[in-house]
């Protein structure tokens, strides 16, 4: 089924590109071939590229968004029909829509790669979200590992909760607290890397039935949550989520402990193919708050917390 894509991303002094160089020398220890691909504003700023000399920050956005999409394209292609290898992303496009005050600027910077929101976001496979120190020990946040970060700590705070609220209603993402010692912080990944690869992917999620109508969360926008439209198709032979979002639309193919998504053309054969068992339709509310994750699905009969 191709590479295992990740994406490891969060706000500013989260220990990404570390953690990043960490994961890289255990994945090749057990002899997988690593495909690393380096923050892209960082590399934009390092080379001289500096924000003053761009007319706006949505011309400065929509260079990163194009530097970075190729840089994911090139990276899939050449590893596409290998299985033993994995390509971590310091940073993914979505990160892009954290560094806007509204949603509608990331929707006209996407129009240059011609993707929704939803096809981008499913394309990963697994994302890890390490958050900041600045949100999780404030007095640790620093600006001396990084030449290119110019944040407070306040700030730093308000991005890595934007950037957590980019990344929501991903089917694997995982949120990775930074209040421990970087070491610590390695082996929780390092022990997530192991899931990943043994494919025992397993969530600790707990489920809480509520009175709630989907009017009652309308302080949840584009700018601080996502809401999908969700078609769940059971099959007899798998299982695939037809999920649509701002009009574009994305198929995910669910197979014993493995997730890929899939083109529409692959999604219309295998219906064709298998056995109808059940088809569930729901909206799914996704949004961070606290260090935690959360899930709401709005079904006709009943609305479902999950978190």
């Amino acid at each position: 089924m191709g590479p295992i894509k990740i994406v490891f991303t969060g706000g500013p002094c989260a220990g990404k590109t570390t953690l990043i160089s960490m994961a890289k020398d255990y994945l090749e220890r057990k002899n997988y071939k690593v495909i690393s691909l380096s923050e892209t504003a960082t590399d934009i700023s390092l080379s001289g590229i500096d924000f003053k000399y761009v007319n706006s920050s949505i011309d400065f956005q929509t260079i990163i968004l194009k530097k970075q999409y190729l840089k994911e394209k090139l990276a899939y292609e050449v590893s596409m029909n290998d299985k033993k290898t994995i390509i971590l992303y310091d940073r993914g496009l979505l990160d892009n829509k954290a560094y806007f005050k509204s949603s509608k600027d990331f929707d006209y910077i996407m129009k240059n790669i011609k993707e929704g929101e939803i096809e981008v976001l499913d394309k990963y496979d697994y994302v890890f979200d390490l958050l900041s120190l600045a949100t999780c020990d404030k007095s640790r946040y620093s600006l001396k590992t990084n030449k290119v970060r110019t944040e407070s700590s306040d700030e730093a705070i308000d991005l890595d909760l934007k950037t957590s609220n980019a990344w929501v209603g991903h089917r694997n993402l995982y949120l990775f607290n930074s209040n421990m010692s970087l070491d610590e912080e390695y082996e929780l990944i390092k022990e997530k890397l192991n899931d990943i690869l043994e494919r025992n992917i397993s969530k600790d999620i707990t489920t809480v039935e509520l009175s709630n109508d989907i009017k009652d969360f309308s302080t949840y926008n584009d700018n601080n949550s996502r809401l999908i439209n969700v078609e769940k198709y059971i099959l007899d032979c798998c299982e695939i989520h037809k999920r649509e979002y701002k009009g574009y639309i994305s198929y995910v193919l669910y197979f014993n402990s493995e997730s890929k998504q899939i083109t529409s053309k692959e999604f219309n054969k295998l219906i064709n193919k298998c056995r109808i068992l059940d088809i569930e339709k729901y909206k799914s509310l996704s949004f961070v708050r606290n260090r935690q994750l959360f899930e709401i699905k709005f079904y006709e009969e009943n609305t479902i917390l999950e978190y």
